[in-house]
């Protein structure tokens, strides 16, 4: 929520042939679901059931007139995305400060998450964290987090593959968006307009291959001409 600077979580499943969305979900935990710093990463594990697990972190909501810091968050979702469980963990303190990095799966069906930890009170710089689970991502001060999910998007969705690309790109619009036709605007790093394309629902090819190798900007106008998406691709 870009008016709230909260952040929820994007899980999407594609197939892997054609890039095409199979499923797609949207949730927000507490107050934030975000990564800590630039050399964070979310971790994700596909369990042998096809159960999925994500390790992150959450920045929890005001507890007595407190807002506590970042939490070491642990998600697990079945094969189609629905939520089973999420926790984070009080490690240390309350207002410490906890990460996870990454989490792997254990023998027992439990799980084990490594991060770091950061003293609310600075008596130490930094140190490690490792936690241990059973199969319900319970374990010593695990705390269960509420989960909002969020309503599909109705908005217009747009994929464009390969990217890179060499000789052409696939403009994919999801069948479910509103619009059914309109106009791909192609700039370049310069804010020239090197290339327009009618575009529609399912998937449109563009040929790219006189485009000269960089980064290129699209914009997607409707037939009332408002803008309604935009990104950016690679041509080599």
């Amino acid at each position: 929520d870009p008016n709230l600077v909260k952040f929820g979580i994007d899980i999407a499943k594609l197939d892997n042939s054609n890039g095409n969305i199979i499923w797609y979900k949207q949730y927000r935990t507490y107050r934030n679901y975000m990564c800590v710093t630039l050399h964070q990463d979310i971790e994700i594990d596909i369990l042998d059931n096809d159960d999925i697990i994500i390790a992150g972190n959450t920045a929890m909501q005001e507890l007595n007139g407190q807002l506590y810091d970042h939490k070491g968050l642990l998600f697990k979702l079945n094969s189609a995305g629905d939520s089973l469980w999420c926790r984070f963990y009080n490690v240390g303190q309350p207002e410490d400060m906890s990460q996870f990095n990454d989490v792997i799966p254990t023998n027992d069906g439990g799980f084990l998450a490594v991060g770091f930890n950061v003293p609310y009170n600075y008596s130490y710089r930094t140190g490690a964290v490792l936690v241990k689970t059973d199969s319900m991502g319970l374990a010593p001060n695990a705390i269960t987090l509420s989960l909002d999910e969020i309503p599909y998007r109705t908005e217009p969705r747009v994929i464009i593959y390969p990217n890179p690309a060499e000789e052409f790109v696939i403009v994919k619009i999801d069948q479910t968006t509103e619009l059914k036709q309109g106009v791909l605007h192609i700039y370049n790093t310069d804010g020239k307009q090197v290339l327009t394309h009618e575009v529609s629902t399912g998937s449109n090819k563009i040929n790219v291959s006189k485009l000269r190798a960089g980064i290129y900007y699209y914009r997607i106008y409707n037939t009332h001409s408002s803008n309604i998406i935009e990104g950016k691709f690679i041509v080599l």
